[in-house]
């Protein structure tokens, strides 16, 4: 076999085995260059974040030219997982901020993140060091604001280990409440951006109260109407006993106890998930006392549960 055969070989093998590695880590979807099988034909590899795009030149089968560019790939890929890997193993995040984490990932792209993250996170505990920085890497994600799906997905994990540690930190708590409230979906959405966003809007009509989780809640029953975004049928059932439930919180018991029997209406002619009866096994009536009996011993709470909500969102129209 001629010298020139076997080194072109090792070149195709060796960006075959790179494509590879990055389809495991580019976005769903995402085309790959195929090498050509033409000896008049040469591959230019080159980098882009996590993603590869590749050019055609005709010229003389020089494939030195590939080999370099492909090494040079997979070794810019594996260092940016290295430091992805470095902030992950760090065992004390109360010096690091935001901004040291996002001048440590400057250079790497908004893809690199999600994957060297994806798998990682183990739960939602604010004095894990790990949890703490994946939260400070989607944060850096969201920041960016690009591509547009990642930005709604980081927002959504957001959402939900803030609202698991709101009292130990409030501040990142409602800074991420009101990103939510004012995130929009937009026309271009794919499925997985629409996921993203059903989701944040399910978990505000959970996180929020009073009027403002009545207005969210017939927001997102309007979403479901209009047929555009798919809502799991669990959580959107469980939306009218979260309506009954702050019709209660805000001493609107006619309203409530209303609410109770068309939603146990629903249930007997099976249009509403189980799990939703599960809560009436006693009747609409013994529901509404039970809850008339939480809402009398937690009135205060409730109260001020309200009050720090308009003083976070004052400026946000429900």
């Amino acid at each position: 076999m001629k010298k020139s055969t076997i080194f072109r070989s090792s070149a195709i093998i060796l960006s075959s085995f790179v494509l590879c590695t990055c389809s495991r880590h580019s976005k769903p979807g995402l085309p790959l260059p195929v090498a050509s099988n033409s000896t008049d034909t040469l591959v230019a590899l080159t980098n882009s974040g996590s993603q590869i795009k590749a050019t055609t030149t005709t010229g003389t089968g020089d494939f030195a030219v590939l080999l370099s560019a492909a090494l040079g790939s997979f070794n810019a890929q594996m260092h940016n997982k290295l430091a992805i890997n470095e902030l992950l193993a760090v065992q004390n995040t109360s010096d690091i901020c935001y901004t040291t984490v996002s001048n440590r990932v400057a250079d790497i792209s908004t893809q690199e993140i999600l994957d060297g993250v994806y798998g990682e996170l183990t739960d939602l505990y604010s004095w894990n060091p790990k949890t703490r920085m994946i939260m400070m890497l989607y944060e850096v994600v969201y920041r960016r604001g690009e591509p547009s799906w990642a930005a709604t997905y980081a927002l959504c994990r957001l959402g939900s280990f803030y609202s698991f540690n709101g009292n130990v930190h409030p501040e990142m708590k409602w800074w991420v409440m009101r990103e939510q409230l004012m995130r929009g979906l937009p026309s271009d959405a794919g499925p997985a951006e629409q996921a993203s966003f059903v989701t944040i809007q399910l978990d505000l009509a959970r996180r929020l109260d009073g009027s403002r989780r009545l207005v969210q809640i017939e927001k997102v029953q309007k979403m479901a109407r209009d047929g555009k975004l798919q809502f799991p049928q669990q959580p959107l059932d469980m939306l009218e006993l979260m309506k009954a439930s702050t019709l209660m919180d805000m001493a609107r018991f006619e309203e409530c106890k209303q609410v109770l029997y068309e939603i146990n209406r629903r249930c007997k002619l099976g249009e509403m998930d189980p799990s939703v009866a599960d809560n009436l096994y006693d009747g609409p009536d013994g529901k509404y006392q039970r809850m008339l009996r939480l809402y009398e011993s937690n009135r205060e709470a409730i109260a001020k549960t309200l009050v720090e909500q308009e003083r976070n969102l004052s400026d946000i129209h429900p």
